[in-house]
């Protein structure tokens, strides 16, 4: 398996020359090879990241019945499709992170770096995209573009920690968040005494039991606050 790895954006190659070639592993390392190169162990103490967990804002009856339309409205687009990025974007990420108030001081949101995968075998071409943004240096969030199932979102952890090892506070927490959409996985990482990680448990809008839409932005709400107040 390999894979063709570049950033989005780039000036087109004179000649059509092929994009560099690497093994997909070394392009995308696994949580083990992102433990063993940055020394990170994980810390699965429950105390370790609570701020998934507890303390949660409560949501308004406008915000749960906004997160009840937006589940809707996008099981609807995606139903039979494969949304692309900005689809993606547009229809959930950029409302929960307004409603989250990642737009609005003291939060400045920029993007990083676009990275686009493509992995040739069985004589089939997948190609998937990884695009992040970070806000306030703190909070990285990671949103997988899939044109093929087989790119779910939970292998962008290890890229989200690699950029996350190179926050430029590394006395305070740092957040990511993974999705593509489908899901939702929050992150946290500590530099200082030693560095470590852990990981929330998935959140899924095919979850018909009840929105989980709801849990993401209590957290999403908790991580601001805990960011804008220069907390933790």
């Amino acid at each position: 398996m390999i894979a063709q790895v570049r950033p989005a954006g780039g000036t087109t190659v004179p000649g059509d020359e092929p994009l560099e070639t690497v093994a997909i592993a070394e392009a995308f390392a696994s949580v083990a090879e992102v433990e063993e190169r940055f020394r990170l162990c994980r810390n699965i103490a429950a105390d370790f990241f609570s701020e998934w967990t507890q303390a949660l804002p409560e949501l308004t009856d406008s915000e749960r019945r906004t997160l009840d339309s937006l589940k809707e409205t996008y099981l609807y687009q995606s139903d039979g499709y494969i949304l692309t990025e900005s689809t993606v974007n547009l229809l959930l990420i950029s409302p929960l992170l307004q409603l989250a108030g990642f737009f609005y001081p003291p939060f400045k949101i920029r993007s990083e770096l676009t990275v686009a995968i493509t992995v040739e075998e069985e004589e089939r071409i997948d190609r998937g995209r990884i695009d992040t943004l970070v806000i306030r240096s703190r909070f990285w969030l990671l949103l997988v573009e899939s044109k093929q199932t087989r790119f779910n979102f939970q292998a962008a952890v290890p890229q989200a920690l690699a950029y996350m090892m190179g926050a430029p506070e590394p006395q305070r927490a740092v957040y990511g968040l993974v999705t593509n959409g489908d899901g939702f996985r929050f992150l946290k990482l500590l530099r200082t005494p030693e560095s470590q990680y852990n990981l929330s448990e998935d959140f899924s809008l095919f979850s018909y039991r009840r929105n989980e839409l709801h849990d993401v932005l209590r957290i999403l709400k908790r991580i601001g606050g805990l960011i804008a107040e220069g907390g933790v």
